[in-house]
């Protein structure tokens, strides 16, 4: 799969409504023409991500990685185009929202429901770190659920911003990426470090939805990483029991 170039996007697609803004663009859901099947499309200002090379940068990772990865437990990307002043990403609509309202929304999981989540994303780790491809940013905001239906947790893997190719005989990445409560210690010391970052991520997922707290606090960014760098995780609380 390549970017390919497009004079215009509604040639394809009937765009239907914005259902998700960001600093670079928006994400709509839209109408195939072809197949008449309802997708979303993550559009991206090129313009303005040229005014921060850093993000351009990022831009083009995400996008490499996208055509690079085919998986059940990925959100499936069916193409990806371009005009002069936008990229858009075209992938499949999922209707069922994001792991992290579906928690609240249910107050609780069950070991079996946290044990069923678990394996998806792990399948669909494991996957791209074989292609020696690291996600940098798993939380329960980027796992979003197939279906509304409560009783149905199928899920995939989405938001690639953060995601690299990456070599691992080049001695690791250096980039502090990542979500706070998230990151693991080698990220927030500025070590080098490699996929089990995302290891540590969703053992810190997996932590929330068995006790419905993190494993760190803090008031700000600081104390979370104090935190994250030098406490022994507490399996104790009355909640573990």
């Amino acid at each position: 799969m390549g970017i390919k170039s497009t004079d215009d996007i509604e040639n394809f697609y009937e765009i239907d409504a914005v259902i998700g803004r960001g600093a670079f663009g928006e994400v709509v859901r839209a109408r195939h023409l072809f197949s008449n099947e309802y997708r979303a499309i993550k559009i991206i200002d090129k313009y303005k991500l040229q005014k921060h090379a850093i993000l351009m940068q990022l831009q083009l990772s995400e996008l490499q990685v996208l055509m690079k990865s085919d998986h059940p437990s990925l959100m499936k990307v069916f193409e990806i185009l371009e005009d002069p002043g936008h990229y858009y990403i075209i992938s499949e609509l999922l209707a069922g929202g994001e792991l992290y309202d579906r928690i609240l929304q249910l107050k609780r999981f069950s070991e079996k429901d946290a044990a069923n989540i678990m394996i998806q994303v792990l399948r669909g780790l494991n996957y791209m770190h074989k292609k020696n491809i690291v996600h940098r940013d798993i939380k329960p905001e980027n796992l979003l659920l197939e279906s509304k239906d409560t009783l149905n947790t199928n899920l995939k893997i989405t938001d690639f911003g953060f995601a690299k190719c990456y070599d691992p005989q080049d001695g690791g990445m250096t980039e502090t990426l990542g979500s706070p409560l998230y990151m693991a210690p080698e990220i927030i010391k500025k070590l080098p470090y490699d996929s089990s970052v995302d290891i540590w991520a969703i053992g810190v997922l997996c932590y929330i939805m068995l006790s419905g707290k993190p494993p760190f606090k803090g008031k700000s960014k600081d104390e979370i990483f104090a935190q994250i760098t030098t406490k022994n995780i507490s399996y104790s609380s009355d909640v573990w029991k």
